[in-house]
């Protein structure tokens, strides 16, 4: 039975690519295979030809791309173009290999399934044994995803490590999982959107080969370089190749050394429980020729967690890091370094050409090293001291002898007897003497010369030559014959004068006959026939048959076949050949014994006598702890091997336990080689984990706790459990899951450690213990559960009083409002909700505020504590630093247990100053005798405070009793609060003077008697002079008119008909309640006819002109500007003179609307215009129009 090692490459196009040819016979997986190939069939492995392999596929067909070596199968199951996040891509579920928002599989892992399992079963079936792995090599279509923001980091690690859970539980064979990382990018243009994306898949990558130690980072290929944006060159897939077989062979120990390069983080750094180092022993050859010979110890040693390891003691001797130690042993001196590094000199005083007369020189040195864990190992380093010539010569004697050459090239001579000669790895010349003798060449083009007697020849490799010189030598029988292989016939056919074989033949003196399985060379001498060789394998040529060759074949210096020669034979080390086991959970006991397959040249006795550096001695065996199992050994060489269940679990597939043993035959030669026990452990039965609750405890003066409910929980098979839910809530490796209880909050990991913090807010006082329960859900690596409960039990608090803690705050005039919280600084013990329940005797309840008045302000708080402050101006007098104003409130909690606080607002007063007086005007006209004011009302203090009059122009104004001072126009009457009238004196204002100002200076003052001045001016108007043309225009307005000035006058009729002129100025002329004329002059004024039918002509200026209540006439002409009519009505009369208009038809049609909504503009000359307003169409139609000259007055 063989065994096959199987890897399934899935993934997408930079998987599937490694099956392309680009221009040469290699392939990135037939760089895999053959590697690995290479390296199982090192360690002594059955081997099993590829055509073998291929061959047990014939039922089932290879797929479409695949590679083959001895004892190795790679198959392509990639799928270019393909996603783990199948939810992403919403279509083609051809691509798709997971799909996370449902955990369910695509359609491309059950079919690489299917295949897995289907080329499993055809190897089995066939008697062979499978080892599974699988390569995988796919992110670069998920790295646009996420780059597109269609997934993202957190999806990629879940859906690849679900469908990696899946992908194990569903194929019929353990197996590892060896990623070839994603590597670099170089998009450009608008793809370039997508460089990053990869970098983020890699890290993806290395997280998940950190959660088990059956994922690993088997290739990086970051540092090769591309052919397009993201394909790497053609070549570099062959490197691939290489760095993925390495990686396999070293992780399944055919290798000792971990490839490079790595990250540079490595997440692969080994088991996951800390191992000792391995130490396999060392040999190296000095000779007289090379008395200095050098290397490192460590280079074949290595440790399982790939810790740095060193060398701490040589035969007993102390080696420590920074200096040498030196070692005296008995032909030469060890110089040894911590780092392993190593020089061994040959002492020529003790070692000389005579000092080899035994054969070769071996001594051996112990060594210890020492991993970063303080785990140590023991083995030795073998010195071999080789003192033969170059070309050696081994020399049997009559008897029967059994010979064995070198590496070299040697002559071995059998002599007499039927001896067994065997060359080795040199070009060797081997004569076998008289007797039946069997010689062998083995490797290397040699010269193989059976002697008298039919012999047993074999070249076994290389370009042989088989010499038979005569006919006593004839009858050989020559097996594995080549088509390189030579028949030297020189010697038979001496004195014949033949050149050729061809001659000979043609005259019937060779004869080739062609036989089952082979041919026979026949000779024909002095007219005897006679067999001279019956050869095995292809039919012999008569090209491969010399006759005539000048080399003469002798044994080299020795007289005749039948010389006595030497009778003490040169004796050589024996050959340790690597030896291996197979245990399993079903056999974990085997036995075997390492000497059966070693030998000895000189058939010398063999002895096991050391194994891992501990020596086996005669009558006792040894034992030694392996990586998972133990060892017993015997002196001759019968052993045990115990599988250790503790250190094993299901579905690890093939465990490899290796132990370096040395042999030693009866000439105290040596030599080393390696026992290696497999150890399958294949998937079980699996039984479901039994959950068993937890328990815990927490309260808020002990708020976090911390535990682990997977480790009181059992598995019958003893597998790895998770948590895969608490309370409903999924939890996924990578991230840990947080759930809020009654009372806190649980954050938990799959592995089953968790933590819970107390939330003190939810904790109610006085409540004694109270119960958290949480119900988790535990399952093994085949998804078998079981539920269980993690109770945590928080002790509250007793019930205790709030603490309150006094507040303060500070407002100001410019700082009028000031808010806080009087709650937020106060205590409670058991973390209560604290309210306010009073404050200056003053209930507050919830949901409307309380509002309390201060000595400077007034304070509204709230239940919750929260509260503003506004300042009372009034109440603050200037001058007095800062005031406080003190509040004193009552908090409590739920339970009612209550603490009282103060709140203290301190109010800054301003500094005194003194108020600014702003003078006063008013205006006394014709129609008002007596006006009033207040000459404080605009006059300012900064610090607020009430003002009073002190003096107006030299005169004492007195609280209680008004002030009257004589003005020249009038008398003002003021009182000390700023308030006063003003009456005219008629008798004092002349007639025609306009306006004329009386002006008197007053004092105001604040109560700290700071002081200020102001002036009162009061305007009267002088009445006009009657009957007068007082600006001189000729319009001389009749007797008995009103009249008035140039300036700006305000006139008003009586209750009877007045006559009304406003002469100059922009007047405001109104009528009374006759039937009044009023004239309002060249000034742009304003006239209202108010009751009765009045007659009112605007003039030239731009007037405003109502008539009022009764039915008026306005008179518009010629020069008088741009007037405005307010409220025309139906009964009123317009009449334009010297008008563009004749009719009032005329005149309504070339109204226009104004510039405002509901006016009308009339433009009755080229310079002079009526705009109506508050006026309606129906209105100007009612009205009565009169055109042309009116001489109405």
């Amino acid at each position: 039975m063989a065994i096959v090692q199987y890897v399934a490459v899935l993934g997408q196009s930079n998987a599937e690519a490694m099956f392309n040819f680009y221009g040469d016979d290699e392939t990135g997986a037939t760089e895999i295979a053959g590697a690995l190939s290479s390296a199982f069939l090192s360690t002594g492995a059955t081997s099993l030809n590829a055509s073998a392999v291929r061959g047990m596929l014939g039922g089932i067909g290879t797929t479409g791309k695949y590679a083959t070596a001895s004892n190795v199968l790679i198959e392509n199951l990639a799928v270019g173009g393909t996603t783990v996040d199948g939810n992403a891509i919403g279509v083609s579920p051809s691509i798709a290999w997971w799909y996370p928002d449902t955990d369910t599989p695509g359609q491309l892992l059950l079919t690489a399934v299917s295949r897995i399992n289907q080329v499993l079963s055809a190897i089995q079936a066939a008697g062979n044994e499978v080892v599974l792995s699988v390569v995988w090599a796919q992110g670069e279509n998920d790295a646009k995803l996420i780059m597109d923001g269609k997934s993202d980091a957190g999806t990629y690690k879940e859906a690849t490590t679900e469908l990696f859970a899946r992908l194990t539980s569903s194929v019929n064979a353990p197996f590892d999982i060896y990623l070839q990382e994603v590597g670099v990018t170089n998009y450009t243009g608008g793809d370039a959107r997508w460089n990053g994306g990869q970098d983020i898949i890699r890290a993806a990558q290395r997280e998940i080969a950190t959660q088990s130690d059956r994922i690993h980072i088997a290739a990086v290929t970051e540092d090769l370089p591309l052919r397009d944006h993201v394909h790497i060159s053609e070549e570099s897939y062959e490197v691939v190749g290489r760095r993925l077989a390495s990686y396999i062979a070293f992780d399944k120990g055919f290798t000792t050394e971990i490839p490079s390069p790595r990250p540079f983080v490595d997440p692969d750094l080994g088991p996951l429980v800390d191992q000792p180092p391995l130490a396999r022993a060392d040999v190296i050859e000095a000779s007289l020729n090379q008395l200095t010979v050098s290397s490192n110890v460590l280079t074949n040693d290595y440790d399982p967690d790939r810790d740095a390891i060193s060398v701490i003691s040589a035969d007993g001797h102390p080696v420590a890091s920074g200096s040498a130690t030196v070692v005296q042993g008995l032909y030469g001196t060890l110089t040894i370094n911590a780092n392993g590094s190593y020089a061994y000199v040959v002492n020529t005083a003790i070692v000389g050409p005579d000092s080899f007369a035994n054969g070769n020189l071996h001594e051996t040195f112990d060594y210890v090293i020492r991993d970063q864990d303080n785990f140590t190992a023991k083995t030795s380093l073998t010195v071999s001291i080789v003192g033969v010539p170059e070309i050696n010569t081994f020399v049997g004697t009559a008897n029967k002898d059994s010979l064995s050459g070198t590496v070299e090239n040697d002559v071995l001579l059998g002599l007499g007897g039927d001896d067994t000669l065997k060359g080795r790895e040199g070009d060797d010349r081997i004569y076998g003497g008289t007797g039946i003798d069997t010689v062998e060449g083995n490797a290397g083009n040699d010269v193989i010369i059976g002697g008298d007697g039919a012999d047993k020849l074999k070249g076994s490799g290389g370009n042989d030559t088989f010499v038979i010189r005569s006919a006593a030598e004839a009858g050989d029988a020559i097996a594995d014959w080549g088509s390189s292989e030579t028949l030297d016939l020189t010697g038979l056919y001496a004195g014949s004068g033949a050149t050729t074989a061809s001659a000979l033949i043609a005259n019937g003196q060779l004869e080739i006959r062609t036989v089952a399985g082979g041919s026979q060379v026949w000779a024909t001498i002095n007219g005897s026939a006679f067999l001279v060789a019956a050869i095995t394998g292809p039919v012999i040529t008569a090209t491969q048959i010399k006759v005539n060759n000048a080399t003469h074949y002798v044994e080299d210096g020795y007289a005749a076949p039948g010389y006595g020669g030497p009778t003490t034979l040169p004796t050589h080390p024996p050959v340790a050949n690597p030896d291996g086991n197979q245990a399993t959970s079903s056999t974990p006991t085997v036995i075997g014994n390492v000497l059966e397959n070693d030998s000895d040249p000189e058939e010398d006795a063999l002895a096991v006598i050391s194994v891992d550096g501990l020596t086996v001695a005669a009558g006792s065996a040894t034992i030694v702890a392996g990586l998972y199992g133990t060892l017993t050994i015997n002196r001759d060489g019968s052993y045990s091997y115990v599988v250790d269940p503790s250190k094993v679990q299901p579905g690890q597939g093939s465990l490899h336990d290796i132990f370096t043993y040395g042999i030693e035959d009866t000439e105290s030669l040596h030599d080393t080689a390696a026992l290696t026990i497999t150890v399958v452990v294949p998937d079980i039965a699996r039984q479901p984990p039994t959950a068993v609750d937890d328990v815990n405890a927490a309260s808020p003066a002990n708020a976090t706790v911390s535990g682990n409910v997977v480790t009181n929980d059992t598995d019958p098979t003893n597998e790895v459990l998770r948590i895969v839910s608490v309370d409903g809530h999924a939890v996924v490796t990578g991230s840990p899951t947080v759930i809020v209880g009654l009372f806190g909050t649980l954050t938990i990991n799959v592995n089953g450690s968790y933590s819970y913090v107390v939330d003190p807010a939810k904790v109610p006082a006085g409540q004694g213990s109270l119960p958290d329960v949480f119900h988790y859900t535990v399952a093994d690596p085949g998804n078998l559960q079981d539920a269980g409960t993690l109770t945590v039990t928080v002790r509250a608090p007793a019930l205790q009083p709030p603490v309150a803690v006094d507040d303060a705050n500070a407002a100001s005039l410019s700082n009028a409002t000031v808010s806080g919280n009087v709650v937020t600084n106060d205590t409670d013990p058991n973390h209560d909700v604290l309210r306010i329940v009073s404050v200056d005797g003053h209930a507050v309840a919830a949901g409307s505020p309380t509002v309390v008045v201060g000595s400077y302000g007034a304070l509204t708080i709230h239940s919750d504590g929260t509260y503003s402050y506004v300042v009372d101006l009034a109440k603050v007098p200037a001058g007095q630093g800062n005031l406080p104003d003190i509040f004193n409130y009552t908090v409590a909690d739920p339970g009612n247990l209550q603490d009282a606080g103060k709140l203290t607002v301190t109010v800054s007063a301003p500094a005194l100053q003194p108020p600014v007086a702003v003078d006063d005007v008013n205006a006394a006209p014709l129609d008002i005798a007596t006006v009033s004011g207040n000459v404080i009302a605009n006059d300012t203090d900064s610090n607020h405070d009430v003002l009073s009059i002190v003096s107006v122009s030299g005169h004492a104004v007195a609280s209680g009793s008004p002030t009257i001072v004589i003005g020249s126009y009038g008398t003002l009457t003021i009182n000390t609060d700023g308030s006063y009238s003003y009456t005219v004196d008629p008798a004092k204002v002349p007639a025609g003077q306009g306006s004329l100002p009386e002006v008197f200076t007053y004092t105001v003052s604040d109560p700290s008697h700071l002081q200020d001045s102001g002036a009162l001016t009061v305007t009267v108007t002088s009445p006009p002079i009657s009957g007068g043309d007082t600006n001189t225009d000729g319009n001389m307005p009749p007797a008995g008119a009103i009249v008035g000035t140039d300036a700006i006058n305000r006139i008003t009729g009586g209750a009877g008909a007045d006559r009304i002129h406003g002469l100059g100025g922009a007047d405001t002329l109104k009528g009374g309640l006759g039937n009044d004329i009023i004239f309002g002059g060249s000034g742009a004024d304003i006239l209202e006819g108010n009751d009765g039918a009045d007659i009112l002509f605007g003039g030239t200026g731009n007037d405003s002109i109502k008539g009022g209540a009764g039915a008026d006439t306005l008179v518009f002409s010629d020069g008088d500007g741009s007037d405005t009519v307010l409220q025309l009505r139906r009964d009123d009369t317009i009449i334009l003179e010297n008008s563009l208009f004749h009719t009032k038809a005329d005149a309504l049609a070339a109204l226009v609307a104004g510039p405002q909504a509901g006016t009308f503009v009339l433009n009755y000359s080229p310079v002079d215009s009526i705009t109506f307003t508050d006026t309606t169409l129906v209105e100007l139609t009612g009205a009565v129009w009169v055109f042309g000259s009116a001489d109405i007055v």
